[in-house]
């Protein structure tokens, strides 16, 4: 049975690509746009905030028709920081359903929060901060 799965995945995997790529095109507030601010060469080009699938632009499932759409549609594509101000209103917003970790980080690289659902996390030191942020922080501590 799992041989049919991988083979039933395999089967599907270009449909399914071209699916994400339609999302992006379709809704592409719903995705981050890291082409300029890839943190390493082999992180997706976008990756879907709600759960953080990814996609690549040299990627050899890739339909034709992408480069053309995102032409059409660069002006309304979330770039990584607008996309990490949303997270920082989250934390701002749903407080509980973020783990503070400033005083108790097991590395100084580790994140000073952590969102309990996915782990995504937020650090205070980084530079796509929003200025308003330590403020808010100081309103709900």
């Amino acid at each position: 049975t799992k041989l049919m799965e991988i083979e039933d995945k395999l089967a599907t995997s270009s449909s399914s690509k071209e699916h994400l790529w339609q999302d992006l095109i379709d809704s592409p507030r719903e995705w981050e746009d890291f082409r300029t601010k890839k943190p390493t060469p082999r992180f997706p080009d976008f990756k879907r905030k709600a759960d953080g699938v990814g996609l690549w632009l040299d990627s050899k499932g890739m339909p034709d028709w992408v480069a053309t759409k995102l032409m059409e549609i660069e002006d309304k594509l979330a770039t990584s920081s607008s996309s990490k101000e949303h997270l920082w209103q989250d934390l701002i917003d749903s407080p509980r359903e973020w783990e503070d970790f400033r005083t108790k980080k097991p590395t100084p690289r580790f994140p000073d929060f952590k969102r309990k659902a996915d782990g995504v996390g937020l650090w205070l030191d980084s530079k796509g901060m929003p200025d308003w942020v330590a403020t808010k922080l100081m309103e709900i501590e």
